[in-house]
């Protein structure tokens, strides 16, 4: 199924690379636990947390990429996207842009799901900086985002 908005793609890239993840943990955790003797007691309570872990991270991935799947774009304009806006922490990076909104120019920050490294290659910097896009306004949420 073909993604409407970056922000969707970003969540369901994060939704794929966690799981996968997560996966390989548990699996590696199992065998462990499979093949360890009596001084390896500290594998199951580890291992059940670790599940814990990464299950509360795979709900909130898939939380979001359900509403950005689902969400609906009120005021859609096409704009240059030129200036950079990094994010806090992350490696995560938006676009500052002006829009036209309520008859007066703003600017507003996209959704920071933009990648510097080129890894993610349909959600690399490079791919966008530069580019002519569509972004589009959430009512209910009140974010723009890069439309695909």
């Amino acid at each position: 199924m073909k993604c409407k908005n970056t922000a969707e793609l970003y969540y369901k890239y994060m939704l794929a690379a966690y799981s996968l993840l997560g996966a390989v943990w548990i699996t590696l955790g199992l065998a462990l636990l499979s093949i360890g003797g009596e001084e390896d007691r500290g594998i199951g309570p580890a291992l059940v947390f670790t599940a814990c872990l990464y299950g509360a991270i795979l709900v909130y991935e898939l939380i979001q990429y359900l509403r950005f799947r689902n969400m609906l774009f009120t005021d859609v304009q096409e704009v240059k996207l030129e200036r950079v806006s990094p994010g806090g922490f992350s490696r995560t990076v938006g676009f500052e842009t002006e829009v036209t909104r309520d008859g007066g120019k703003l600017t507003v920050t996209t959704r920071r799901v933009f990648r510097v490294s080129p890894f993610f290659g349909r959600l690399s910097l490079d791919r966008f900086a530069g580019q002519d896009c569509k972004v589009g306004f959430n009512e209910k949420s009140g974010e723009w985002v890069v439309l695909l």
